[in-house]
Formats: structure tokens, C-alpha cells, sequence
């Protein structure tokens, strides 16, 4: 993907980064408009552990997008045509997200806290993993026949997705067991930011690459992990 400076980008010299820069703002407007200011009226008391699970929603919303986002624009070219990229990519991920959401009813609640986290801990490796792995794949099989390419990409985006998907489910059985009042906000910021993400992570790839869009991915599973260590404290 061709990159733009971030001066260029704040500027939209371009129509096209203009428009998306213009996008990017309006969603963020909305963002504070439906999610911040409400929270902010409402005057909810909100405990350190309640602003972890805002943080942790917020953060695996935006990271599970800025992945997916960053996946499709570096696999699109890999295997061959947009609508394999765009048909493999959503087919595995939500398939995956959806089999790890599954698995993670197995982890059990008087032992959440010390598995949750041991869960993300590993999904924060794999992902780094998988964004240090991505590039040699494809310069490996960029010569394969489109099965073999369609099957490598598959196989990373299930592993992936697996891990990703436990995060959601998680993170509301904690908040369902600590603050249950909090659940419908959680929810809400979680949809915010994944539309927030998808957004960003198309600017953050036009301005500094693919890998930074994947890299802030990585670092939003991160702090997320992080924010349902400190959550999971009431629970405890």
C-alpha cells in the first residue's frame, strides 16, 4: 500500500485522504457523542476496576478491527484477487472468533481470572508472533498454486481468530460477576470502537504501513490484557 505522510494526511491533499481523514473525525465525533458524553451525564460512579473493563472493551474492539483491517490490505495481493482476500479473510476470522467465543465457556468461573489472563497473555504472543510471521509467508508461497496460498493464510487467520474471539466472551462473564450494571455500556463501547478501528486502521497503514496498523493491534490486546488483570481484581 502506497503511504502518505502524516502531514499530507492531516492536510487531505489528496481527495481521497481528505475524505478519510474527514471519516476519521466524524466517527471519533460520534464516538464521544454516543459513548463518552453519555457515560460523562450519566455521572456513574465508575471504581478503577469499572474503568478497566471500559478500557479492555475499548481496546479489544479496536484491536480485533485494526488486525482484520490490516490482514485483508496485506493478504489481498498474496492470494491473487480482492474477493479471495476479502472472502477468506471474513469466512475463517469470523468462523474462528466464533469457535474460540465457543471455547471459552470451558475456562470456569472461580478460576477466571488467573486463566483469563493466561488466555490473553498468549493471544498477545500469538498475534505478535503472527505479525512477525505474516511477511516471510507470503514471500515463501507467493509463488504457490492459489489452494496452497488460500490454505497458509486460512491456517494463520483460524489460530488468530481462535485466540481473538475469547476475548469478548471473557471479559463480559467478568463484568457480569463484578458489575453487571455495566454490561450494556460495555457492549456499546465495544461496537464504538470496532467501527473507530476499522477507520484508524486503514490510516495508520496509509501513513506509517501495514505492520504499524498490525503492531497497534498487537498493543490494544496488550493493554487489554493489562486492563482485565486490574478488573479482575473485584472478582477475585
Amino acid at each position: 500500500m502506497e503511504r502518505f505522510s502524516t502531514r499530507t494526511l492531516l492536510r487531505g491533499d489528496q481527495h481521497p485522504v481528505g475524505i478519510l481523514m474527514g471519516l476519521l473525525i466524524g466517527v471519533t465525533a460520534l464516538f464521544a457523542a454516543s459513548v463518552v458524553a453519555p457515560l460523562a451525564i450519566a455521572r456513574i460512579a465508575l471504581a478503577r476496576t469499572d474503568r478497566a473493563l471500559l478500557v479492555y472493551f475499548a481496546a479489544i474492539g479496536a484491536g480485533f478491527m485494526l488486525i482484520e483491517v490490516a490482514m485483508l490490505q496485506r493478504l489481498i495481493v498474496f492470494l491473487g484477487h480482492p474477493a479471495y482476500s476479502l472472502s477468506v479473510i471474513l469466512f475463517v476470522l469470523l468462523l474462528a472468533t466464533g469457535a474460540g467465543a465457543r471455547l471459552s465457556a470451558r475456562l470456569r468461573d472461580e478460576r477466571l481470572r488467573e486463566q483469563g489472563l493466561r488466555v490473553l497473555l498468549v493471544t498477545g504472543v500469538v498475534l505478535a508472533a503472527a505479525v512477525v510471521l505474516t511477511s516471510p509467508l507470503v514471500s515463501a508461497l507467493k509463488a504457490a498454486e492459489t489452494p496452497v496460498r488460500i490454505a497458509a493464510s486460512a491456517a494463520l487467520l483460524t489460530v488468530m481468530g481462535v485466540l481473538m474471539g475469547t476475548a469478548f466472551p471473557l471479559g463480559l462473564r467478568l463484568a457480569v460477576a463484578s458489575r453487571p450494571a455495566l454490561a450494556p455500556w460495555l457492549w456499546g463501547i465495544n461496537g464504538a470502537t470496532s467501527v473507530l478501528g476499522s477507520v484508524l486502521a486503514v490510516v495508520v497503514a496509509m501513513a506509517f504501513g501495514i505492520s504499524a496498523s498490525l503492531w497497534a493491534g498487537v498493543a490494544s490486546y496488550a493493554a487489554a490484557a493489562m486492563a482485565f488483570a486490574v478488573a479482575a481484581r473485584r472478582a477475585a
